[in-house]
């Protein structure tokens, strides 16, 4: 459950909630890392870890087990995973065994694939077993690996695919997608790393986007001021306006300077405001961008929540 939207949110961070109003802005102290919530620290390295199959040599098959493994990597690879055959004690880990029966000029070919999380937690399993002519195996088993290596491959994406996000209809505004307006007014990178930051945080909470507005949509317009603010500092206040979408915003929707500020009617703002060291967001804002985003986006939602509760 979301705190209640008068709520300030995190020791490090001031953030205001206005439904249909202008409010001043809060002062806030000075703080060791601007906009930086506690706690929300991401390990990259080890995410792009986990997200890696270490596929092993397969079992019972002898010296082909490594050429399986190098196959069933490549075809996992194929159908978009991330996978290797030299692994990380931090990787999905994929176990292969295989059972090679001959019959006369056929011989059968098991083979069981198991992925698991790195402390052993099953994923996804795939088992078959085809015929194999005897003379095709002795002549060539890298092929004969090979295809099975892409049946398997494609079993294990289906099952490991991330299920489908059902985005929530936005309460009180039926049919209504967000629109992330260009920012004004941002130093460094800023123009580009906050958008795409609010998006990606808009969208972890499932919320339905759009680039290009139409009536029933529903936009967010930001503005950065950084101005100084004593000796070596400076004060950054980003501001985002939550605002209805208009004929107007739709139809000048190709032309970024009309739709910059917006000219719906205004829900709410949040409000962030830090003070800084000076010409910190002069170059990349980095996490800084994602950071800020992160409470926008909830802020963003509490307004909608309000608003939608509100007599219109």
């Amino acid at each position: 459950m979301r705190p209640s939207p008068t709520r300030l949110r995190g020791p490090l961070l001031c953030l205001l909630l206005a439904l249909a109003s202008t409010a001043l802005l809060p002062a806030c102290g000075q703080l060791p890392r601007p906009f930086q919530p506690e706690g929300k620290a991401v390990d990259l390295k080890a995410l792009a870890a986990r997200q890696t199959l270490y596929v092993l040599p397969a079992s019972g098959i002898g010296s082909s087990g490594g050429a399986f493994a190098e196959a069933l990597a490549n075809a996992l690879e194929a159908q978009g995973l991330r996978a290797t055959t030299s692994g990380d004690p931090g990787n999905r880990v994929v176990v292969t065994r295989a059972r090679l029966d001959p019959a006369g000029q056929q011989a059968e070919l098991a083979l069981v694939a198991e992925v698991s999380e790195p402390d052993g937690t099953p994923l996804a399993s795939s088992a078959g077993a085809r015929q194999v002519p005897a003379a095709a195996w002795d002549a060539s088993p890298r092929e004969v690996l090979t295809s099975l290596a892409n049946g398997v491959a494609a079993d294990l994406a289906y099952q490991l695919a991330p299920a489908p996000i059902e985005q929530v209809a936005l309460p009180g505004f039926p049919g209504a997608r967000v629109v992330v307006l260009p920012i004004s007014g941002a130093p460094g990178d800023g123009a580009d790393s906050l958008p795409t930051a609010l998006r990606a945080e808009l969208e972890d909470r499932d919320v339905p986007l759009a680039r290009d507005p139409e009536p029933q949509d529903l936009l967010v317009a930001g503005r950065v001021e950084v101005q100084p603010d004593g000796p070596g500092a400076e004060r950054a206040t980003i501001t985002w306006r939550l605002l209805e979408s208009s004929a107007g915003d739709a139809a000048g929707a190709g032309d970024s300077a009309a739709t910059d500020e917006g000219t719906g009617r205004e829900i709410g703002r949040v409000a962030q405001s830090n003070r800084i060291p000076a010409g910190q967001l002069d170059g990349r804002w980095g996490q800084i961008a994602r950071q800020v985003a992160d409470y926008a986006a909830d802020g963003l939602l509490d307004l909608i929540e309000q608003a939608a509760s509100e007599p219109r």
